[in-house]
């Protein structure tokens, strides 16, 4: 438990694995592959004292209808998405918590740069995060594009911090030169990690938390 806010966290955030502790008035269901929507809506319905519930999903979901491309792409899988966030919005309503769904493009980066160890290594050689100079942040979704794992999960976390992103559908991109409408990502290796691959260091840029305030502005004005 987090006695006061840090870098991270806000105040009280408290990490649980494998549980869901009986006080928990905050969520977030950061997955990279569509989960169940039964499965998340018995979460939802445990009698937890939620006050909010934030939910990752895949930018192209208001798209996909009129884009027959994305809507078959087996990849994708947007509609299977699309349940999910009714899902969440259907039981924040029933249950009278505020939600936040944060889309996001292809995941690139990270700790590891890939969920598959056995790509690992040729990624290091090429390190997607080392170009990022900026984040977009939209209310509903964008243009797909890439996302740095590490934006995404800072971006889950401020929107715990927002009260201007209750009840909204954000969509967040990682981009390789600043654009007006989006904000810098100043800081670098925020979390500290060691060198990769041949003793190179992490080049992994996020925004810094005056940064994140100016992408929830100029997101929801």
């Amino acid at each position: 438990v987090a006695a006061e806010e840090d870098k991270f966290f806000p105040k009280s955030t408290q990490v649980s694995i494998e549980e869901i502790p009986a006080d928990t008035v905050a969520g977030i269901l950061c997955v990279e592959k569509d989960s169940d929507p039964d499965t998340l809506k018995q979460v939802l319905s445990l009698g937890l004292p939620l006050k909010k519930f934030i939910v990752l999903s895949q930018i192209g979901v208001d798209a996909r209808e009129d884009d027959w491309k994305l809507k078959l792409n087996p990849f994708l899988k947007l509609d299977k998405w699309a349940q999910i966030e009714n899902t969440l919005k259907e039981c924040a309503d029933l249950y009278n918590f505020d939600y936040t769904i944060l889309r996001v493009g292809g995941l690139q980066g990270g700790p590891y740069y890939d969920t598959n160890r056995d790509f690992q290594t040729a990624l290091e050689e090429r390190i997607f995060d080392a170009d990022v100079k900026g984040a977009v942040l939209k209310e509903g979704d964008q243009p797909n594009g890439k996302t740095g794992r590490d934006v995404a999960a800072q971006c889950l976390i401020e929107c715990l911090r927002q009260p201007d992103a209750a009840n909204k559908v954000l969509s967040l991109t990682s981009v390789k030169i600043f654009r007006e409408d989006g904000v810098g990502c100043s800081v670098d290796n925020a979390l500290e990690l060691g060198p990769a691959g041949k003793n190179r260091p992490r080049c992994v840029n996020t925004p810094t938390q005056d940064e994140w305030k100016k992408a929830f502005n100029k997101a929801l004005p």
